[in-house]
């Protein structure tokens, strides 16, 4: 499991960050959820401004600019062979990040690897990507869903809101209609992203569902990164009584306050 998994620090100008994932009881510890985060460094003479998204890079020391990249994704079915699918993922993320502007080029690319891997293998995936751009008193951020579960935003007057324009899966068709939205978070502002184990975990016939998870983000008030994600974590297991027959991955990206981002990094388990 680890190998699949980021396992270090991630210093986010502004942000706190945590992640948190749970492979499914009869998945033998292979995850078909997963997630990533990691610096994209933009040349001084790059535009970091995607069409007509006009998000600005923050221009770093160096002269160059930095942006951050984050992804949750989701493959269909769970065990050994959604692990590589998800391995997949992750390695052509991190393979075309540097080369394009926007989220939806970055999951297009994904997509067309998907349809043409080795046609015994079915399997699809949904996933959101952001790209974040660290601004003074706001991380501006440029967000594309495919098919995923909607992006849930809080902010510190407690009020959750989807973000987000739902695209379909990878995998299954040349166009995935992606489309980029752009979202400003600023400090005291927590943006959530889970994958369909937290929604779709059941207590016999009941699920889970996004209701509950609105109403925990609605009354978590000003919780860190990580102990959002221990609280959701938390409260669907006790919903489920303990146990999960579907991969769980979460994702909880916080905007801070100034006075508190000197210093401060987000752990990736």
């Amino acid at each position: 499991m680890g190998g699949l998994l980021p396992a270090r620090m991630s210093d986010v100008p502004g942000m706190q960050v945590a992640a948190r994932s749970l492979p499914a009881a009869d998945g033998r510890g292979a995850l078909g959820d997963f997630y990533d985060m990691f610096p994209v460094r933009l040349s001084a003479d790059t535009d970091a401004r995607p069409h007509a998204d006009r998000v600005q890079a923050r221009c770093a020391p160096t002269g160059e600019g930095e942006r951050w990249d984050a992804v949750i994704g989701d493959v269909s079915g769970h065990g050994s062979q959604a692990a590589m699918v998800a391995a997949l993922a992750r390695h052509t993320i991190r393979a075309v990040a540097t080369a394009e502007k926007t989220p939806s080029q970055i999951l297009d690319r994904l997509n067309t690897a998907l349809l043409t891997q080795d046609p015994r293998n079915e399997r699809f995936l949904t996933a959101t990507y952001l790209m974040l751009f660290p601004r003074p008193g706001a991380v501006r951020v440029l967000l594309t869903s495919a098919g995923h579960m909607p992006a849930l935003l809080r902010s510190p007057a407690s009020s959750v809101r989807a973000v987000g324009h739902h695209g379909l899966p990878l995998g299954l068709f040349a166009n995935a209609g992606l489309r980029n939205v752009r979202v400003t978070l600023r400090p005291g502002d927590t943006m959530l992203l889970y994958t369909d184990g937290v929604t779709e975990a059941r207590q016999g016939r009941e699920q889970y569902g996004e209701q509950r998870l609105r109403a925990l983000l609605t009354a978590a008030g000003q919780l860190s990164a990580p102990d959002l994600v221990d609280a959701v974590e938390e409260d669907v297991l006790t919903f489920t009584g303990g146990s999960h027959t579907d991969d769980i991955a979460i994702l909880a990206l916080h905007a801070l306050h100034a006075l508190h981002a000197t210093g401060l990094a987000g752990q990736i388990p």
